[in-house]
């Protein structure tokens, strides 16, 4: 019996697939985080009010986009097809994307209620 070399292919698809994990259940963790903590009652200006629902929105986004990933990525596998197609490469590329602007306005959400808080 001969052992077969895994397909480096296959092994980059698995890869993806499981950073894009990572990124949804980061993204999923920090809308259960902002919903689920007093970071509502928190945003009493419409600057904290925009940053808290861009950030929402943008965790929304690569949430929805990974799982898109992580469904097209597992019928790759099965059928044996690991060449990147737009069916994963857009969701991946708005699952990172989405990642990033999330948290950059989650940060700035931060910020703004830390400096220029006003009481709720």
């Amino acid at each position: 019996m001969t052992d077969v070399p895994p397909d480096p292919r296959k092994e980059g698809l698995q890869s993806a697939l499981d950073v894009t994990k990572f990124n949804v259940a980061i993204a999923g963790g920090a809308i259960a985080f902002l919903l689920g903590t007093d970071s509502i009652k928190y945003a009493v200006t419409s600057l904290q009010r925009t940053l808290l629902t861009l950030a929402l929105i943008g965790f929304g986004v690569s949430a929805i986009c990974g799982i898109l990933v992580l469904l097209e990525g597992a019928s790759m596998i099965a059928g044996r097809r690991f060449n990147l197609d737009n069916y994963i490469v857009v969701p991946g590329v708005l699952n990172f994307a989405g990642l990033m602007a999330a948290f950059l306005f989650a940060s700035a959400y931060v910020f703004v209620v830390i400096w220029w808080q006003t009481d709720p």
